[in-house]
């Protein structure tokens, strides 16, 4: 049982606030939205929502948009989001490259690109300076009259890693070892002189898929990401869960079978070692080596140090044994760690996304024999597992959907907890 506690009695002003604040969000989450769509929607009476949006327009959060017809064939007038307030940029380090986006104030993609390859001896800073510095300077060069001008609100970074706090998150637990131990949010807020949020990007994907992809309608979800490294990002009753460290969802770290309890992690653990796509190409690679007539290696045009993860799941798909037994050992593994994740948090949905996602017959070489290792093994009802729908841009959407996110927060706080969080586009 859940018990609400509360510090004082409503009176007037708090009632008005707390109106605001959920009306807010039902715009962010909305289209084709009128005063009186509010108050029957919503159940607040026609002044309070007049005397909202008088508010919100005031301060510049809401703008009247032009005239439409009501579905009682009438005419109002729209309100919407005020998108011009600002941009936000969000990043997604653990894509290859890296992905970098620039979104209005309603969350709308209006330009993203791919950035650098990041590595263990990058320069992490200097990097993520340039490619920042390079969207803002396309945004103002080809924005469009309707596009809001280059007032950036906030930055958020997705890192593939875990971080130590949310003030001054230093980055531990790295998959590379350039980004171990930094201060992003100090370096990235002195040149750019906003707010800077870094969050494992893993978790970021799981935010966006939640509110605009896969799982948008469920309250516990479950997202594994399988790129360079493999990561879950988890929310249970709409809420994000981070762990004590901050570190909840390293599923990389996973062990499959106590002979493989002396296993030493470095900055990869056991499960990213063999099953994630630069742990299935180097699997693939040594066994390619080991059997010099395989359909696999003549498929790299007999150079090992050619195979892709692309390349391994096509020569499984033609019958190649040696690339078979490769993606089966990835399946078996990644089986193993959703069913304990399955076991652990009852999901009502899993959803797999990631590089893995992108590769040629995924679904029938590794995502399929994976759902049907789960349906077998948990011995409740198995949550639907899915394929994500934001593809290579869950990052970068969570991203800019945490940094408005955490710009709203303090000016409106309430929102219905069913309630959408937000209406999402891209127009990149």
């Amino acid at each position: 049982m859940k018990a609400l506690r509360v510090s004082t009695t409503i009176n007037a002003n708090k009632q008005n606030e707390i109106n605001t604040s959920i009306i807010f969000h039902y715009l962010c989450a909305n289209k084709n939205v009128y005063r009186a769509r509010i108050a029957e929607e919503l159940g607040i009476s026609a002044p309070a929502v007049s005397r909202a949006i008088g508010h919100l327009i005031a301060d510049g959060f809401v703008v009247e948009a032009g005239r439409i017809t009501t579905n009682k064939g009438k005419k109002a007038t729209e309100l919407c989001v005020n998108t011009g307030r600002g941009i936000v940029i969000g990043l997604d380090l653990i894509k290859s490259p890296t992905r970098i986006a620039i979104s209005d104030f309603q969350g709308t993609i209006i330009g993203k690109r791919p950035g650098f390859t990041l590595g263990d001896t990058t320069d992490v800073l200097a990097e993520l300076s340039a490619e920042i510095d390079q969207i803002l300077g396309i945004h103002a060069s080809g924005r469009t009259p309707e596009m809001p001008a280059g007032n950036l609100k906030a930055i958020c970074v997705g890192v593939p890693s875990a971080t130590t706090d949310t003030v001054h998150p230093r980055i531990i637990a790295s998959l590379y070892r350039s980004l171990e131990g930094l201060d992003l949010s100090e370096s990235l807020g002195k040149r750019y002189q906003v707010p800077i949020y870094i969050e494992n990007v893993v978790k970021l994907s799981a935010l966006a898929e939640a509110n605009f992809g896969a799982a948008r309608g469920f309250s516990d979800v479950a997202f594994v990401e399988i790129s360079s490294g493999i990561g879950a990002g988890i929310i249970v009753d709409n809420h994000l869960l981070a762990g004590a460290n901050r570190a909840s969802g390293e599923l990389g770290f996973t062990l499959v079978g106590a002979d493989n309890l002396r296993y030493v992690a470095d900055n990869r653990g056991f499960l990213e070692r063999h099953a994630s796509a630069d742990g299935i190409a180097q699997e693939a690679t040594r066994a390619a080596r080991q059997n010099p007539n395989s359909l696999l290696l003549a498929m790299a045009g007999g150079d090992a140090d050619q195979i892709t993860p692309a390349l391994v799941c096509e020569a499984a798909m033609q019958g190649d044994e040696v690339a078979r037994r490769v993606i089966d050992q990835a399946a078996d593994y990644l089986s193993v760690a959703i069913i304990n994740l399955v076991l652990t948090l009852d999901p009502q949905i899993v959803v797999m996304g990631g590089d893995i996602c992108g590769l040629p017959g995924v679904d029938r070489v590794l995502i399929d024999p994976i759902k049907k290792n789960v349906e077998r093994m948990v011995p409740f009802k198995t949550p639907p597992i899915a394929v994500s729908t934001l593809r290579e841009d869950a990052g970068i959407i969570g991203a800019s959907f945490l940094a408005i996110e955490s710009l709203l927060t303090s000016d409106f706080p309430y929102r219905l907890s069913q309630m959408p969080t937000r209406a999402y586009q891209t127009d990149a």
